[in-house]
């Protein structure tokens, strides 16, 4: 019995001491290829009014209120929502359009997130999108 407690933990010790080596930033990225130029995509990626068409956020919950202010697109254009369980509540700026894509600021009252980024890169005939967002371990 005291065995089996001693070597539980010793584990949690290691498990506890290897994740105290680790970075507090992470990063989260997905990416997908779509067969039409950047061109096209980014009006898609700045203007959050668009954001209804191709979003799979947007669909987790259809009845979130959504709010556009600022600038109808690129730096400055805002967008908040506020929403169930699913997809909760927070805000997005664009800070930067950044070649085919932008930075923007997320917050969320959870505080997930210092920086998400929007980013398109061409190819012959498709273009690879990814989203990606970093943020820092509480």
């Amino acid at each position: 019995m005291w065995m089996t407690i001693g070597v539980v933990v010793i584990l949690v010790l290691g498990v506890l001491g290897f994740a105290a080596t680790r970075p507090d930033d992470f990063t989260v990225q997905r990416s997908t290829s779509i067969k039409a130029e950047p061109a096209k995509i980014y009006p898609l990626l700045v203007d959050f009014s668009q954001w209804p068409v191709w979003s799979p956020w947007e669909k987790l919950d259809p009845t979130m209120k959504r709010t556009l202010s600022g600038n109808a697109s690129g730096p400055g254009a805002v967008y908040a929502w506020d929403g169930s369980s699913k997809v909760g509540a927070g805000r997005m700026e664009v800070k930067e359009a950044v070649g085919e894509g932008f930075r923007g600021r997320p917050r969320q009252p959870q505080g997930c997130g210092r920086e998400m980024t929007n980013q398109t890169a061409a190819s012959a005939s498709r273009t690879r999108a990814a989203c990606g967002i970093g943020a820092t371990a509480p």
